[in-house]
């Protein structure tokens, strides 16, 4: 039996973890110097809080409550991360047909599952060019794309037998290259239609 290397990490961190607690609690020399400060400062606070009016303390908490929802609420809003690291942000087509297929191959360079939707978008996308190029329904041309016979170039045909195999898809610059072979193909049926 294998442990994965996060679950092996996990585990570790429990070991040093309870580790670290028994000593903390067992070892009079270490609870002295670490434990009985603490004890003592969490004393002194809550007498602190005792010699407060009860409505400064529930104001408080709430005012600390309000700060911790706002900051989550920043955390979460959408942020433009690209112009913060001086890069460019991604250029995002704003007409024409290829929109959507640009976006998602754009989102592809990172993302594994974007670069499976990509693959299925060109797929239909180079179906629609064949059935209207040779007169044929989109379920024929499916298949004409499946078999490998509808290009002459082993590059796109190999593309799109490894779209098959999701876990074959090359990532980064090479699906990049790749993709941009296979829509200069399909922009070429485009044009001779």
């Amino acid at each position: 039996m294998t442990l994965s290397k996060r679950a092996t990490i996990l585990l570790v961190s429990a070991i040093l973890a309870l580790a670290i607690a028994l000593i903390l609690i067992f070892y009079p020399p270490v609870r002295e110097t670490v434990m009985t400060p603490i004890v003592n400062a969490w004393i002194a606070t809550r007498y602190a809080l005792a010699l407060l009016s009860e409505r400064v303390q529930w104001t408080a908490a709430l005012g600390i409550l309000v700060v911790l929802l706002v900051l989550a609420i920043l955390k979460r809003a959408p942020r433009d991360r690209g112009s913060k690291r001086g890069r460019p942000s991604a250029k995002i087509p704003t007409q024409g047909p290829m929109m959507r297929i640009e976006h998602i191959l754009d989102r592809a360079r990172r993302n594994r599952f974007a670069r499976e939707q990509a693959m299925l978008e060109l797929r239909d996308l180079a179906a629609r060019v064949l059935a209207f190029r040779h007169s044929i329904s989109i379920p024929e041309a499916k298949e004409l794309i499946d078999k490998g016979t509808w290009t002459d170039d082993p590059a796109v045909r190999a593309l799109f037998v490894r779209a098959q195999d999701k876990k074959r898809l090359r990532s980064g610059q090479d699906f990049h290259n790749d993709t941009a072979e296979l829509m200069s193909t399909i922009e070429k049926l485009y044009q001779e239609v």
